[in-house]
């Protein structure tokens, strides 16, 4: 805990649990990972973005997603001249 406060990783622990355990890992083939994780990844991807395009284009989606009708011009633009976009995390169960 000391270490990992010591690096600025704060969310170590939750619930009295540890956040990431080192004990258990997955081992994938290089064919499950380009078949069975990188194109459904891909394929996830590209499906979130066509979302955001429909999404910038209307305001009623934007008001049913909470976002404040003041920043729907600056939403708008930054997907319009494809600024970078953020990395975001999925668990699926």
């Amino acid at each position: 805990k000391q270490t990992a406060e010591s690096l600025g990783f704060l969310f170590h622990t939750i619930d009295d649990e540890p956040y990431w355990d080192e004990r258990a890992y997955y081992q994938f083939t290089l064919a499950q990972i380009e078949n069975d994780l990188e194109d459904p990844t891909t394929e996830l991807h590209e499906m979130c973005m066509d979302l955001v395009d429909r999404v910038v284009h209307s305001e009623e989606l934007l008001d049913r997603l909470s976002i404040p009708a003041s920043y729907y011009d600056m939403i708008r633009t930054s997907w319009l001249e494809g600024h970078p976009h953020l990395y975001g995390r999925m668990d699926f169960s």
